[in-house]
């Protein structure tokens, strides 16, 4: 028997249908936009929070290895010339005898085993034979017999050293050791201390040398790879001394690996590292934050890794290390995959819960009463959601009245929800402010778009105590009844704007003296020159350096070098005007640009410092007190001969030169005779 087909609905039943449809949409749109503003606000905030915070991590992981490596060269340097001054040593230099051998090895070998950093320690005559050598066999120091010494005469290095003079210091490449010929097995990276020994009549009879363990430094950088970054060292050349994979290490000795530099590992971002002294750029292959490594200073020769035997030996700018910090792509990404995943771990079940109550809402024209229970049972879940955010999340109605005020808000405005509700959100904002919305609230009445909407845009705000506070806010808007309504997501940035200006100011400034930094001063000279060549205005730059600052170092320690550069740091900023820009340019020079200043006025005011610094006393530890003076150079600008920053850097330095030739202790213009000051 067949039955008959169900009728179709009529006009009624479909239109219900339709109406539902589209109550559910609405409902289920806006709940998910906002709850993606919600979303977007924690996951941009906080990805490029943790962004910043490893770059900062790397930035200051390169700096203090730069620094240990540097302060560890130093280090060896200081054992060298204690060696060198060794009282048996200078007996044996005296009377060659089995006796005085035996105890220059003796304090050879206890020297080594208690420092535990040097593979060979040696006394080598002046035909490059070696007169006693010290080795460290598994950690323990040995005399090498005499029948076992050899004659170095023939290494690259033998002969630069001795073309020292007395109290100079040479220092090798780091490279491998090598012995008999061949590169030593297992590799041992080495580098090679050395320096004269003369007797009391300035006779040299011959150097003390030392091999450090360069295993020592780079087992120190691999130590720093825990904090996301990978550590390389790079040498002049761009080959790796540490570096991605053993296998790139130490192509300029081996010959498989003389293409793995970081040029060819790493593309343009190797070459851009070799080529600028410090940095950080985030490229294809990661975060790379890199420095340049000075280990040889004033005092200390080198000889370069790839010249011929005998080659003229090079200063402290022709041995530098590039010490390098590689992020992966993939560490980078890591934070913002780990916040998604978590992101739409929660979102998912509350779309599925906000899709669940519109669905409930939809139906509340056909059940009116369940609809307004499950439409209560929404509302305590949405008002949970909100008074759980640490945000201010605000609804308001089409002309301005706030109808719903979170916790976070009455935390960030300090207004409580009773004194808010029914309010214009006018009170919200500050008074200059206040007339541009009020102006947008009439647009809006008028049915027009708010441009913010969704944007995150960065505004000011006003507190029940009257103070004004940067926010992050984001807009919303959906309609309710026929009624157009508004909510709004806010934070409150005070916090990270404070970060942002204290990253400002420590990005241009010099740690020790908190005169501004040589980065900042160039960048400052440039704007000043563009600025005096474009209108034709006066420009001064004078360059100071501390006469024999060296030997402040040298015989009363570093922290009273500091201290002395920080007592001049203070006594520039007593003295310079609020136009001057005052930095410390690097170790013991500081430079000050000048503008609006002609060289009658730079002069001035340089011999002002110059004497100033000369009635500075700077009290160090026993008492005692520092006293040192000034040489400064003085240049000015040519705005008509067109000359750019670096004309005028070196003008002043080439005064500066000619004070210090001419006896320091005074100033000097650019192009004219020192002014001579007893």
């Amino acid at each position: 028997m067949d039955h008959p087909a169900p009728p179709y609905p009529d006009d009624a039943e479909r239109t219900k249908r339709r109406e539902r449809l589209k109550a559910f949409l609405a409902f289920f749109l806006g709940a998910a936009l906002l709850l993606g503003a919600v979303s977007a606000m924690v996951y941009f905030p906080e990805v490029e929070k943790e962004r910043e915070l490893l770059q900062a991590a790397q930035s200051l992981l390169v700096s203090r290895q730069g620094e240990a490596i540097e302060g560890e060269v130093r280090r060896v340097v200081s054992d060298l010339m204690i060696l060198a001054t060794n009282e048996q040593l200078y007996r044996l230099a005296e009377h060659d005898t089995l006796e005085n051998r035996f105890q220059v090895a003796r304090a050879f070998m206890a020297f080594s085993g208690f420092k535990g950093v040097f593979d060979q320690v040696r006394f080598i005559d002046n035909d490059g034979v070696e007169v006693v050598r010290v080795n460290n066999v598994d950690g323990f120091p040995e005399r090498v017999p005499d029948d076992a010494l050899q004659n170095k005469s023939h290494r690259y290095y033998f002969s630069d050293i001795l073309r020292l003079n007395e109290n100079e210091v040479y220092i090798s490449p780091l490279d491998l050791n090598v012995e008999d010929g061949g590169i030593e097995q297992p590799i041992n990276p080495t580098i090679r201390f050395a320096t004269p020994m003369y007797d009391d009549h300035g006779v040299r009879h011959g150097v003390v040398m030392v091999n450090y363990r360069g295993r020592i430094l780079l087992d120190r950088l691999a130590a720093g790879d825990d904090t996301g970054g990978r550590l390389m060292l790079v040498n002049a050349e761009g080959y790796f001394l540490k570096g991605p994979d053993a296998g790139d290490e130490w192509g300029f000795m081996i010959p498989d690996r003389a293409q793995r530099t970081i040029g060819n590992v790493f593309g343009k971002a190797g070459e851009a590292i070799l080529r600028q002294e410090s940095g950080q750029f985030s490229g294809l292959d990661g975060l790379f934050t890199f420095t340049t490594v000075h280990p040889v200073t004033e005092g200390i020769m080198t000889s370069l890794r790839g010249a011929p035997r005998s080659a003229d030996l090079a200063g402290a700018d022709a041995y530098t290390w590039k010490l390098v910090s590689h992020v992966p792509t993939s560490r980078l990404h890591r934070a913002a995959t780990e916040l998604r995943k978590l992101i739409w771990n929660v979102n998912a079940p509350l779309l599925m819960v906000f899709a669940a109550v519109s669905w409930l809402l939809a139906n509340a024209r056909m059940k009116r009463l369940l609809a307004e229970a499950r439409l209560r049972e929404s509302e305590l879940r949405f008002r949970s959601v909100t008074q759980a955010a640490s945000d201010a999340i605000i609804s308001t109605d089409g002309a301005g009245a706030i109808t719903s005020w979170n916790r976070g808000a009455e935390r960030i405005f300090g207004y409580g929800e009773a004194e808010a509700l029914g309010q214009d959100t006018a009170m919200l904002v500050p008074e200059p402010l206040r007339s541009r919305h009020v102006d947008a609230m009439a647009r809006l009445g008028r049915g027009g778009a708010p441009s913010m909407l969704g944007k995150v845009v960065e505004l000011e705000g006003l507190r029940k105590d009257g103070a004004t506070f940067p926010l992050d806010i984001s807009l919303a808007r959906w309609e309710a009844n026929g009624r157009t309504c508004y909510s709004g997501i806010i934070r409150d940035i005070t916090e990270r704007k404070r970060m942002e200006r204290e990253l400002e100011r420590l990005a241009i400034t010099d740690g020790l003296t908190q005169l501004h930094n040589r980065a900042h001063l160039d960048a400052r000279l440039r704007e000043e020159c563009a600025r005096a060549n474009r209108h034709g205005i006066a420009l001064a730059l004078m360059i100071l350096d501390i006469d024999h600052f060296k030997s402040v170092n040298d015989t009363h320690g570093h922290q009273a070098g500091d201290a002395c550069l920080s007592a001049l740091a203070r006594a520039i900023l007593a003295i310079v005007r609020t136009s001057d820009i005052a930095a410390r340019y690097g170790g013991e020079e500081f430079a000050i640009v000048m503008p609006h200043t002609d060289a009658d006025g730079a002069l001035t005011l340089a011999e002002r410092l110059r004497a100033a610094a000369e009635g500075l006393e700077v009290p160090v530890d026993g008492g005692a007190t520092i006293r040192r003076t000034l040489s400064i150079g003085v240049a000015q600008l040519d705005p008509f001969g067109r000359m750019t920053p670096e004309d005028l850097i070196r003008a002043a330095d080439q005064a500066l030169y000619a004070a210090k030739e001419a006896g320091r202790n005074r100033v000097m213009l650019a192009g004219h005779a020192p002014e001579v000051h007893a």
